[in-house]
């Protein structure tokens, strides 16, 4: 697992690890040699406690890349596009 800050270094591994490998789902994904990683945001679990790990849970499932901005979304109460 790889904990990112900013939504630039989640691109930036996301990007340099995915060249010739196959993006997953919720951040997972696999570089060209077959290994997995996941790609996340530094304290991804406390946006998402309590009542709103459900929509945390809903939130990631729908993406591959890890969007911070989407997920801060979910986390407030808005609707995921």
């Amino acid at each position: 697992m790889i904990e990112c800050d900013t939504q630039e270094q989640i691109d930036d591994y996301w990007q340099r690890l995915a060249e010739d490998g196959e993006g997953g789902q919720c951040g997972w994904l696999k570089d060209r040699c077959g290994v997995s990683w996941r790609v996340v945001s530094t304290g991804i679990n406390e946006l998402f406690v309590g009542a709103e790990s459900e929509r945390g849970r809903r939130a990631t499932l729908g993406m591959r890349k890890i969007d911070l901005a989407a997920l801060r979304r979910a986390a407030a109460g808005v609707p995921v596009s």
